[in-house]
């Protein structure tokens, strides 16, 4: 976190999850595998974690296997806090809540796009135009909405004046 002048004090902390272990295990086997292929000549060369090239010569880097496997199901997270500020669990779960607010901005984001909200039937049309709104797909909007017949464009703007939604 900053070098030279500019540095400031930084502290990390280790969490270990089995759940985690077995998914890095599982992605190392994949790895080894590929790179296997490519140092037996079964499969093109091509860039993989655990392949050394040393001038014509293609091997496998045991070292760098070894040293994955340690490492396997460890995360570490990076504060500038001090532990008198918050403790490391306290720490992790910050990480964890920000995790959780970009994902679900992630999907604000993904599943925000204008939807056509119109009527079922092609004589409504003359009662309610069609209208493109912005809407969130947990809303009470959707294409389909039912229609009743006469009544449909008050039920709309009735219900846009109500979520504060403007057309």
């Amino acid at each position: 976190m900053g070098t030279g002048k500019a540095a400031r004090a930084r502290r990390v902390i280790y969490q270990y999850k089995f759940k985690r272990y077995e998914h890095d295990n599982r992605a190392i086997n994949a790895m080894v595998t590929r790179a296997e292929k490519i140092t037996t000549g079964a499969t093109a060369m091509a860039k993989a974690r655990f392949v050394k090239v040393t001038g014509a010569t293609k091997e496998l880097d045991q070292g760098l296997i070894d040293r994955a496997r340690q490492l396997a199901g460890l995360k570490g997270y990076v504060t500038n806090l001090p532990a008198t500020t918050m403790d490391g669990q306290g720490v992790i779960d910050a990480y964890h809540d920000l995790y959780q607010v970009e994902r679900s901005f992630r999907m604000a984001k993904s599943d925000l796009r204008a939807r056509p909200v119109s009527c079922r039937h092609r004589h409504e049309i003359g009662y309610a135009d069609v209208r493109v709104m912005p809407t969130c797909g947990r809303s009470c909007w959707s294409a389909t909405w039912p229609c009743s017949r006469g009544r449909h464009s008050q039920r709309v703007s009735s219900h846009v004046r109500m979520s504060g939604a403007g057309v």
